[in-house]
């Protein structure tokens, strides 16, 4: 016997809702219509994947472990269906979010493409870190979000877009001894983006890689206001890439060379399983087409 979607289906929402009641409700069915398929996705796949009881379902081993797989496939099924309506029109109102760097270097572009392919699609901008963009699109706040170097978000679809380099910068008298060895550079002011939803930023995390700690951390939630303070003589960070040719037409930031270097970050569009839709593919078609224009991020 072998399961169907609409088992995979009923099995994904029950565990997301917590009950049949719930999932039924969602999904428009009736509840023993969404317990039936539940029972024949435990015979197709001869397990159990629920532990019933009378506060509601809680997924057993094997429930937890095709929890992640049924949200992939789903997913999948979805940006599948939608082939079929690509001639749909694009239009109504999408909320997207992303970081300042993004925006400067790659929204003109963007914005420019929208008008040109969907006129009557109008997009709401939202600018904040990855960390926080993350939290808008789990909370429904926003619907789309173009986020560095995510934490992990379950029932999130994550599509890579490309690496982000980011390199270690100073100001012309940083005076600082090349190449930067974490333990040596402990003690010195470091400005970094704000810790959210994590501990570890890619700060912290170089200085893991090289076996110290910082001690003189200045958070900071604009890469703008960091690389100005760091012109300034304030202090050392490391800065995106696109960023550091865009500001630095001055000659005020020097690259630092480091040792190990900085690793590249992954760039995503964030959106939930149940939002996928035409309106967010299209966005992230265009999108695509404005990182290869701007060649913000190193292609996949």
């Amino acid at each position: 016997m072998r399961f169907t979607l609409a088992q995979l289906e009923a099995f994904y929402w029950v565990a997301k809702q917590g009950t049949v009641r719930d999932a039924a409700l969602h999904l428009n069915l009736s509840q023993p219509s969404v317990s039936l398929r539940i029972r024949e996705l435990e015979t197709a796949l001869a397990t159990t994947l629920f532990e019933r009881s009378r506060s509601g379902m809680r997924l057993t081993d094997d429930g937890t472990e095709l929890m992640e797989r049924a949200f992939l496939m789903l997913g999948e099924a979805e940006r599948i269906r939608n082939l079929a309506k690509s001639e749909e029109p694009v239009r109504g109102t999408l909320r997207i979010g992303m970081p300042e760097v993004f925006a400067v270097r790659c929204l003109p572009a963007l914005l420019a493409s929208l008008g040109v392919a969907h006129p009557y699609l109008r997009v709401e901008l939202h600018i904040s870190t990855s960390a926080e963009l993350v939290e808008d699109v789990k909370e429904r706040r926003i619907d789309l979000g173009f986020v560095i170097d995510p934490v992990k978000a379950l029932h999130l679809h994550m599509v890579p877009l490309g690496y982000l380099e980011r390199r270690w910068v100073g100001g012309l008298k940083a005076g600082v001894k090349q190449p930067l060895m974490a333990e040596e550079i402990r003690d010195m002011p470091i400005l970094t983006i704000p810790p959210r939803g994590s501990p570890e930023t890619t700060v912290t995390r170089w200085f893991q890689s090289g076996g110290a700690e910082p001690t003189r951390l200045i958070p900071c939630n604009s890469v703008y206001v960091i690389a100005q303070l760091i012109k300034r003589g304030i202090g050392i960070g490391i800065l995106p890439l696109p960023l550091i040719e865009a500001e630095n037409a001055d000659g005020k930031l020097c690259v630092l060379e480091a040792h190990p270097p900085v690793a590249s970050s992954m760039m995503y569009a964030a959106y939930r399983l149940e939002a996928t839709s035409t309106n967010i593919t299209a966005l992230i078609r265009l999108t695509k087409r404005a990182l290869s224009e701007t060649r913000f991020l190193v292609p996949l």
